[in-house]
C-alpha cells in the first residue's frame, strides 16, 4: 500500500513538471509587458508601429556596447537590447540588429597598443588610439570615460554606448544612448530620416536681419539640422523664400522686413506651406541686461490674420530662477533669484497636439498675444501657451534688475497671458500684388501658422530639453505630420503640485509626523485585544 502512495506522489510530481514544461514551450513566441509609468516609457509608441510595419526596405541597426559597463549604463544597455529585439520582431525582420563589443572586435596590433604608453609633448602618458577607436570616432560615436572598482580600488576605463543606423546608402548616428525615456523617439526618428526620400526643408528667416544663425541659434540649427534640411535666408540681401522649402521660420528680425520680403511671407503661406513667427518685443543682452527694441514690421501681416502682438514684457510667478553673481564686501555671491521675465507656466494652455505631455518651457522676455474676434472666417485659432492668473505686463522703458521688486503699479491688471497661438484654416492674402504680377489667391487651401512672443526661447542660453522638444513639435504640426509629437514628450511632462489651504497643509504635516505611530500603536492594541479574546475561549 505504501509503494502504491509513493508511486502516486510520483506520477503527481512528474504530470505537474510536464505541465509546466509544455506551458513554457507553448509561451516561447509569446512577449507580454506590463508598463505602469505614466508616460508609458516602455511601451511601444503608435507611430512607431506604424513607421515598423510600413518599412519596405531593410534597416540595419549597429549597437556599440561595451561588456560589463557599470550601473546605471549596465540597465541601458540590457534595455537597448530588449527595444533592439522588439523593433526587430514588430517589424517582421526588417529591422536587422547587432550588439558589437569594440574590445571583442580588436586585434592583436589593438591589444598591444593599448599596453604601450607614451609621453606626449607636456609630459602626459598617452597611448595611440586602436584601429576600432579610430573607427568609431570617425563614425561619431565617442567613448564615454567611466571608473569601476577592480577588487579593492578604482580604475579608469573608456566605453560605448552608441547606434548606427543605415538603409538604402544613407547613415544615422546615436553617438550616446542617455536615456530609457527618450530611446524610442531617438531611434524610430532616425529610422524614419533615413527610409524617406527626401528630408523637408526649412526656410530659416535670421542671419543679419535677426539673431546670429553662428553665435546665438547654433543649437537650433544643430537640432533643426539633425532632421531636416535648412536654408539661412537673409530678407536684407535677397527677399525671396526657396521655392522647395516646405517650411518658414522667422526668427526675432530686427528690422523691418521691406515690402518684397513681406511680400514673399504672405505668398508663402498663400501657398499652404507652414509657416512659425518668434517675435519678441526686445532683443536682451544677457550681460548687461540691455534691451534693444525691435521693429520687424510684421504686426499688419499678423493683424490681418487674427493676432495682435501687445506692447510690453511678459511677467509671471510661475517663472525660472536666474543664477546671478554680485559683489558683497571682499567676496564675489553667486545666488538663485526667481526672475518672472523667464517665464515658465506649469501648464502650457489648453490640450494641443503640440503642447500635450510638455512640461517646463520656458518664454524669456515674452511680449503678450491676443486674438482679435471676429477672426477671418474659414480660420480657426488655439492657444498653445498660457501665462498663470498672476502674470502682468511690464512697459517700456525696462528695467531688468533681477533685485527690483515689481510693484502692482509696474505690473498692471494681472490675469492670464496667451504666449503662443496656432492658427489655420483659409487665411486670408494680405499683400497686393506688385505691378505687373499675376494675383495671389484671394486665401489659402489649408495654411498653419504659429506666433509666437518670445524668440529668445530659440537662442542657445533657452534652448533646454523642453524648448527643444516643442520646437521639433511646432515643425511636425506646421508640416501636419504629427507621429512623433507624444513620443518626443516623454519623461518631459510636469508633475507640479496643487496648491493647498493652510489647513490641508498641517493636516498632511501632522498625519506625516504621527500618522505611522498611530498605526503602529493601533496595530499592537487589535492584536492584543485578539489574544486576549483567544485566552478566554481557551479557559472556557
Amino acid at each position: 500500500m505504501r509503494a502504491v502512495r509513493r508511486l502516486d506522489v510520483w506520477l503527481r510530481t512528474l504530470a505537474v513538471l510536464g505541465c509546466l514544461v509544455l506551458a513554457n514551450l507553448l509561451a516561447l513566441g509569446l512577449v507580454a509587458r506590463l508598463d505602469l509609468t505614466r508616460d508609458r516609457v516602455y511601451t511601444l509608441d503608435a507611430a512607431t508601429l506604424a513607421t515598423l510595419t510600413g518599412l519596405q526596405d531593410p534597416v540595419t541597426v549597429r549597437a556599440y556596447v561595451t561588456r560589463d559597463l557599470p550601473a546605471p549604463l549596465s540597465t541601458l544597455a540590457r534595455y537597448l537590447g530588449d527595444v533592439l529585439e522588439e523593433y526587430h520582431a514588430r517589424s517582421h525582420g526588417q529591422v536587422r540588429y547587432e550588439v558589437i563589443d569594440p574590445a571583442a572586435v580588436e586585434t592583436e596590433a589593438d591589444r598591444q597598443k593599448k599596453k604601450e604608453l607614451k609621453r606626449d609633448p607636456f609630459g602626459n602618458l598617452v597611448r595611440e588610439m586602436t584601429s576600432v577607436e579610430q573607427e568609431l570616432q570617425g563614425l561619431g560615436i565617442p567613448s564615454i570615460p567611466l571608473k569601476v572598482n577592480q577588487g579593492d580600488k578604482v580604475e579608469s576605463m573608456r566605453g560605448y554606448l552608441g547606434l548606427v543606423i543605415s538603409a538604402g546608402g544613407k547613415r544615422e548616428v546615436l553617438p550616446l544612448v542617455q536615456r530609457s525615456e527618450t530611446l524610442e523617439y531617438e531611434l524610430t526618428s532616425r529610422i524614419r530620416k533615413v527610409t524617406r526620400a527626401r528630408a523637408p526643408k526649412i526656410a530659416l528667416l535670421a542671419g543679419a536681419a535677426g539673431p546670429e544663425e553662428q553665435t546665438q541659434l547654433a543649437n537650433l540649427g544643430g537640432l533643426l539640422g539633425s532632421l531636416y534640411q535648412v536654408e539661412p535666408v537673409d530678407p536684407t540681401r535677397k527677399p525671396t523664400i526657396p521655392d522647395d522649402a516646405d517650411l518658414l521660420w522667422v526668427v526675432g528680425p530686427r528690422a523691418p522686413l521691406g515690402e518684397e520680403a513681406l511680400r514673399a511671407v504672405d505668398r508663402f503661406v498663400m501657398s499652404g506651406r507652414g509657416a512659425a513667427f518668434f517675435l519678441g518685443p526686445v532683443d536682451v543682452d544677457l550681460k548687461t541686461l540691455g534691451t534693444t527694441p525691435l521693429q520687424h514690421g510684421l504686426e499688419g501681416l499678423l493683424a490681418g490674420w487674427g493676432v495682435r502682438l501687445g506692447p510690453g514684457l511678459v511677467v509671471d510667478g510661475e517663472n525660472v530662477a536666474m543664477t546671478v553673481s554680485r559683489q558683497d564686501g571682499p567676496m564675489r555671491v553667486t545666488q538663485q533669484v526667481p526672475y518672472p521675465y523667464l517665464v515658465a507656466p506649469r501648464r502650457l494652455g489648453p490640450p494641443h497636439p503640440v503642447t500635450r505631455g510638455l512640461g517646463g518651457v520656458m518664454f524669456p522676455f515674452a511680449a503678450p498675444l491676443s486674438l482679435q474676434q471676429p477672426l477671418p472666417e474659414g480660420v480657426q485659432a488655439e492657444v498653445l501657451a498660457r501665462s498663470s492668473e498672476s502674470a502682468g505686463v511690464v512697459q517700456p522703458p525696462y528695467d531688468l534688475d533681477p533685485f527690483r521688486r515689481l510693484t502692482q503699479a509696474d505690473v498692471g491688471a494681472q490675469g492670464a497671458q496667451d504666449l503662443a497661438l496656432a492658427l489655420r484654416g483659409a487665411l486670408p492674402s494680405q499683400v497686393p500684388a506688385a505691378p505687373g504680377e499675376a494675383e495671389p489667391p484671394a486665401r489659402a487651401s489649408q495654411a498653419r501658422v504659429v506666433v509666437i512672443g518670445a524668440h529668445g526661447m530659440l537662442q542657445d542660453a533657452y534652448l533646454g530639453k523642453a524648448n527643444q522638444a516643442l520646437v521639433l513639435n511646432l515643425v511636425d504640426w506646421l508640416l501636419a505630420d504629427e507621429a512623433l509629437m507624444g513620443m518626443r514628450a516623454r519623461g518631459l511632462r510636469a508633475a507640479p503640485l496643487e496648491p493647498v489651504s493652510e489647513g490641508v497643509r498641517q493636516t498632511l504635516k501632522l498625519a506625516n509626523i504621527a500618522g505611522l505611530p498611530l498605526l503602529l500603536v493601533g496595530f499592537g492594541l487589535v492584536r492584543w485585544r485578539l489574544r486576549e479574546a483567544r485566552r478566554k475561549r481557551v479557559r472556557v
